[in-house]
């Protein structure tokens, strides 16, 4: 189970782990003992990569366990705000934010709508 402060920095993010299925909520509490074996301290960096690891990686992700639509372009703007004071950091939160955009892009190219209403979105996830 996540600690409180790491719960609390998830949502900042956009992700109510509230409303996660019980066997993702499992994954996520496994990845999270998993990162903390191997170092992972700080609590935003550990809210970062379980927020990608959830989105991206773990093969459970649902849109209706985040807080609100356009959740994970907002996650963006959090991620670089909590990471600006550290080159370091920022350089490797880039990193996490460019696995979302190819995750959001590659959904993209799925999703049924106006061909231009993908491409404006497209847009603008790049610009982010």
């Amino acid at each position: 189970m996540q600690a409180p402060a790491v719960a609390d920095k998830l949502h900042e993010l956009g992700l109510d782990i509230a409303r996660l299925h019980s066997d993702a909520r499992q994954a996520m509490d496994a990845e999270h003992a998993r990162m903390c074996s191997e170092g992972y301290y700080n609590i935003a960096d550990v809210a970062i990569r379980l927020f990608v690891w959830y989105v991206v990686d773990s093969g459970r992700f649902d849109a209706r366990c985040l807080t609100q639509p356009g959740t994970i372009s907002r996650s963006i703007f959090t991620m670089r705000q909590w990471a600006s004071s550290d080159p370091a950091r920022a350089a490797a939160i880039e990193i996490e934010i460019t696995a979302l955009k190819i995750f959001l892009l590659q959904a993209f190219e799925s999703v049924r709508a106006p061909r231009h209403a993908i491409l404006a979105a497209e847009d603008r996830l790049l610009g982010a």
